[in-house]
């Protein structure tokens, strides 16, 4: 499921889902509890949306560790924050706060964080009839997100990280094998994920990537339970509708030809890159003590640059483009280049005054910083 548009993400899932293997067969042994809280926080500094996971893993704690082990717990969560504070240090020597880049500060913290903020909406308890996101989410539309998720998910979401297809079936196919109380707590520890997901402003599934796994495992469990090993009758129809669904999963029909001959070798690697990331060839005029401005562009990946800022994150996002003072804040970050990609950076006014173009490849250009009190280039170089 958006294997395209997961990075972090997956690093995340492997963690969260380490984290659980671990409580799963601590039983007695306090030293895999250690280590749980650990990869757990290993998880959160990765990517924040670990943190989504931590309803699902409290209870298979109640249920795997015993009572007198889970009443000291403190240890194994100075564990987790052994992971964490070299990440939350970094922040605050870095950016001047240790929750950045979600926040500069505490109070903006708090703003950001109410509805109608820059992190989350205000929900509405009324409900709408059409699948794609309102401005303002809906009691309505978060109670039909299974339906539109996986029939209309590339309309819904805002930023559309691609089709979902007859896949999330599965899920509900596995919880028939579980009894009225591990279900309902199944639940709950999905709707602890889900609701503050589905109250982000830009939410995108691929931030619940790391409870995947764990679902993943509820459900397996559950069709083995349901059909006793896949065993008899039960087991046939329950392989069948599996085989089913994924084939109903139409990703493996939409490959371009081109997509095949790159799988085959018949494409080079730079050849195949280039063709997806019109900024690629552009990377081999950046070094790595340069610092990039990205304006649309999203191929960090690539990028050799150690350092890059997006305009629509912190700090850059708290700038104003072309005001008097920005000038003099890119020179505080260092910033030597800015790279834009003309069909994605939207009416952002950029690159500034301040630019002098370096080269271009479609919509990607890539500019360098002037130095100060240089005049704008006669003509740009090809």
């Amino acid at each position: 499921m958006q294997f395209h548009s997961v990075s972090a993400d997956w690093a995340t899932a492997f963690l969260v889902t380490a984290a659980a293997a671990e409580i799963a067969g601590a039983g007695s042994r306090p030293s895999r509890l250690r280590l749980a809280g650990f990869l757990f926080g290993a998880a959160v500094a990765t990517k924040v949306f670990a943190a989504l996971a931590l309803p699902a893993l409290l209870i298979l704690l109640l249920f795997r560790v015993p009572r007198e082990r889970v009443r000291r717990l403190l240890l194994t969560a100075a564990c987790a924050l052994v992971a964490l504070l070299p990440w939350l240090a970094w922040s605050q020597s870095r950016a001047g706060f240790w929750l950045a880049p979600y926040a500069p500060s505490f109070s903006a913290l708090v703003s950001r964080s109410a509805p109608g903020g820059h992190i989350r909406r205000g929900l509405v308890l009324t409900s709408t009839a059409a699948p794609e996101r309102q401005d303002s989410p809906s009691l309505g539309a978060f109670l039909r997100l299974p339906y539109d998720v996986t029939f209309h998910g590339v309309f819904w979401e805002r930023i559309p990280d691609g089709y979902n297809g007859m896949l999330p079936l599965l899920l509900l196919i596995g919880a028939v094998g579980w009894g009225p109380r591990r279900l309902g707590l199944f639940l709950v520890a999905a709707l602890a994920a889900v609701f503050p997901w589905y109250l982000l402003r830009a939410p995108t599934l691929r931030y619940l990537f790391p409870v995947f796994p764990l679902y993943a495992v509820f459900a397996a469990e559950g069709l083995d339970r349901l059909t006793d090993g896949f065993d008899g009758a039960a087991g046939r129809l329950a392989g069948f509708a599996m085989a089913a669904v994924t084939v109903a999963f139409p990703a493996q029909f939409l490959s371009l030809p081109f997509d095949a001959r790159v799988a085959a070798g018949r494409v080079s690697r730079e050849t195949a890159l280039a063709s997806y990331l019109p900024a690629y060839p552009l990377w081999r005029l950046v070094k790595p003590a340069d610092r990039v401005l990205f304006a649309g562009e999203f191929d960090r990946y690539h990028c050799p640059a150690e350092r890059a800022w997006r305009t629509g994150w912190w700090p850059i996002s708290e700038m104003r483009p072309g005001s008097p003072g920005f000038e003099q804040r890119l020179r505080q970050l260092g910033v030597t280049h800015c790279v834009v990609r003309s069909d994605l950076a939207g009416s952002l006014p950029l690159p500034p005054s301040e630019f002098d173009l370096v080269a271009s490849r479609g919509p990607a250009a890539l500019y360098r910083l002037r130095p100060r009190g240089s005049r704008a280039s006669a003509s740009p170089p090809p």
